[in-house]
């Protein structure tokens, strides 16, 4: 399958999560929830392969079911998971949302929380057209920040890249910080 062998297109590193939705009201009083999964460097992956790119995600998944979930789910789809790792100690992250606007999320001491530069042996950076990094993998924590902006390092275009990165990852905080506000006056 020419998605998932030879060279890549696009890398994309981040976080995705399972992400339960709930169906028939808010998060504090739903009985119903859709399973789906959440994570913007994965969607986009798959959207890529969608218009006949190859593109390969990096990151690291809980050996749990939600793992095994969105593992599955993303093969399917044809995304490249060559360097996905499998987190015995650390669970996949997990996002409670719902239609009125409510969202939580569980991710710290996730999988990709433990996301580190090592992850990054093997992956083709210097040969791939593109790399795809938000702020929000920077905001998981010091080795996952490290982690991405290695890879923006090797990249071709890595000075541009690294600046994206940067005020990607400002504009990460600044959104961190309006939620921790919004949900600290509710």
């Amino acid at each position: 399958d020419r998605r998932v062998s030879g060279d890549v297109d696009v890398i994309a590193l981040g976080e995705t999560m399972l992400s339960l939705v709930a169906a028939d009201g808010s998060l504090a009083t739903a009985t119903t929830f859709g399973a789906t999964h959440g994570g913007a460097e994965s969607n986009a992956c798959v959207e890529l392969v969608r218009r006949g790119l190859r593109a390969a995600w990096v990151s690291r998944l809980g050996d749990d079911p939600a793992g095994d979930r969105i593992r599955a789910w993303l093969a399917e789809a044809g995304v490249d998971l060559r360097w996905v790792a499998t987190d015995r100690e650390r669970p996949t992250g997990l996002m409670l949302r719902d239609t009125v606007g409510g969202v939580r999320y569980w991710r710290a001491g996730s999988a990709a929380s433990a996301l580190h530069p090592d992850d990054l042996r093997g992956v083709p950076v210097e040969t791939a057209a593109a790399v795809l990094v938000t702020g929000i993998t920077t905001l998981l924590g010091p080795d996952p920040e490290l982690t991405a902006l290695a890879l923006l390092s090797r990249g071709a275009l890595a000075s541009l890249l690294a600046l994206l990165a940067t005020l990607s990852g400002i504009v990460g905080v600044l959104i961190e910080r309006w939620l921790f506000f919004a949900e600290a006056t509710h």
